[in-house]
This record gives structure tokens, C-alpha cells and sequence, in this order.
């Protein structure tokens, strides 16, 4: 997670580019995440970095006032 202070700010590219890289030196073949089908900022960021959807989890996220998707984003590297 970043920290809303640095939101918009290009810290989630950053780090998410380091990420990527480290990974790649380290012989990972891919990578998985899951997100809250409401969090678009986070699906775009994932999609800006080729990362695709892989699978939905529907309703499974419960809270007070709404039934949530999980959504599974992955990259093979």
C-alpha cells in the first residue's frame, strides 16, 4: 500500500517498476494480485503495467453496506 500523501504522485509506478524488475532478476515467471473490484485506480495501474484480468471472485467481499468482487489481475514476466 502507498500512503494517501503520495498518491498521484508517481510512487505506485515506482515502486511497481521495481517490482517488475526484481522479480525478473530473480526468476519469478509471474505475478498475482488481488483487488477490490471497486479500486480503479488499482486496476488501471495494473493494466498500465500489462497486467491483465485472470479471474473474478464475485460478492465475496462483505462489508456494511455492499457485497464486493475480488478481482485477480497476473503478469507472466
Amino acid at each position: 500500500y502507498v500512503d494517501k500523501n503520495y498518491w498521484y504522485k508517481g510512487v505506485a509506478s515506482l515502486l511497481l517498476n521495481e517490482m517488475l524488475i526484481l522479480a525478473r532478476d530473480m526468476g519469478v515467471h509471474c505475478l498475482v494480485t488481488f483487488i477490490m473490484g471497486t479500486n480503479t485506480v488499482s486496476i488501471k495501474l495494473m493494466e498500465k503495467f500489462g497486467f491483465s484480468l485472470w479471474g473474478r471472485l464475485p460478492n465475496i467481499i462483505h462489508t456494511q453496506s455492499a457485497e464486493l468482487d475480488h478481482l485477480i489481475f497476473g503478469r507472466k514476466i
